[in-house]
């Protein structure tokens, strides 16, 4: 009897075939571990290039760096014990007005001023912003000692007040008029005006004048544009930590006193016109105008307005300048 042939279908005793191996289960495919930065060896490599490159550099500077380098050290641990010791002021505080500007009495310019029917627009963002202060008054203000007629009528007055800024930089219309279509004319100079009462050196406000032309297509924003005379005159000052000071630099020095602790500075500017804002003052009529104009004004800045500097220094605390506020 005949064995039967195998087929290919029976299983040989070999290796298990691909249907009766254990089929292994399969995982889900997991997500890459986070790289890790390295900060062993590699950083430790760098540190040390670093130190070795700063040690190389140490070791070939002169003299002059290690004298340098001492000096740098010694002022940084001796400011703030002279500061203390002598009592300097790097630092300025400001000093707040007793009442804005903005609210300043006009019926004090009585019986010898009012107002102008025609007053100033307040000024724009951008204007303020060129200024550097919200803190000002633009008035227009009549002479009723006046004829309306005469070139000195009218007062444009603008007083604007600055504190509480590092490194403050004053505002001089020689820089700021030129905005307005105005080109300065020949060199500015300085004059005193009698003004008795106001805390000025021999009763006298140094005032600075200039002239100006008006050219440009901003001619019509400046007062008296449609002049015969086509020179303007200018005239300013400032009210610096309770002195009077006339140019940029002077002022800069007066608020860079290292023996004072607060800082502020007014300016005063001014020029005349008719009523109608058709003529403009001479030099000599406007100067005579000024001294008047200034006799009525400063008493009611200084008294209303600015706290009184040697008060604030007496006190030797914030508490005069904190009043200002209250």
């Amino acid at each position: 009897m005949k064995t039967p042939a195998t087929t290919n279908d029976s299983p040989s005793h070999g290796a298990p075939t691909a249907e009766a191996r254990p089929k292994r289960p399969v995982r889900p495919a997991e997500a890459p571990a986070p790289a890790v930065p390295r900060t062993g060896p590699r950083l430790s490599a760098r540190l040390q290039s670093c130190l070795s490159g700063l040690g190389s550099v140490v070791r070939g500077a002169g003299v002059r760096f290690y004298v340098c380098l001492a000096c740098l050290l010694i002022s940084a641990a001796t400011m703030d014990v002279l500061a203390r010791r002598f009592q300097l002021y790097f630092q300025k505080q400001p000093v707040p007005l007793k009442r804005p500007l903005a609210v300043m009495d006009q019926s004090k310019l009585l019986p010898e001023y009012r107002l102008h029917t025609h007053q100033p627009e307040p000024l724009s963002e951008d204007a303020v912003e060129s200024l550097g202060t919200r803190e000002y008054l633009s008035w227009t203000i009549v002479d009723l000692d006046r004829e309306r007629g005469d070139p000195a009528c009218v007062a444009h007055l603008l007083i604007s007040y600055y504190t509480g800024k590092p490194n403050l930089v004053p505002h001089v219309p020689e820089e700021c008029l030129q905005a307005a279509g105005a080109a300065l004319v020949g060199v500015p100079r300085t004059v005193r005006i009698p003004v008795a009462g106001v805390g000025a050196p021999d009763g006298r406000v140094p005032v600075r004048v200039c002239d100006f032309e008006s050219v440009g297509a901003d001619r019509a924003s400046l007062p008296g544009a449609s002049a015969r005379v086509d020179t303007l005159k200018v005239l300013y000052f400032f009210h610096v930590n309770g002195g009077y000071k006339t140019t940029r630099d002077e002022v800069r020095l007066r608020l860079s006193n290292l023996f004072d602790r607060y800082a502020y500075y007014t300016k005063v500017e001014v020029l005349f016109t008719d009523y109608s804002f058709q003529q403009r003052a001479s030099e000599e009529t406007s100067i005579a105008a000024l001294g008047k104009l200034l006799r009525k004004i400063m008493p009611v800045l200084l008294e209303d307005h600015l706290v009184d500097w040697e008060t604030l220094n007496s006190d030797g605390t914030d508490e005069a300048a904190g009043h200002a506020q209250r």
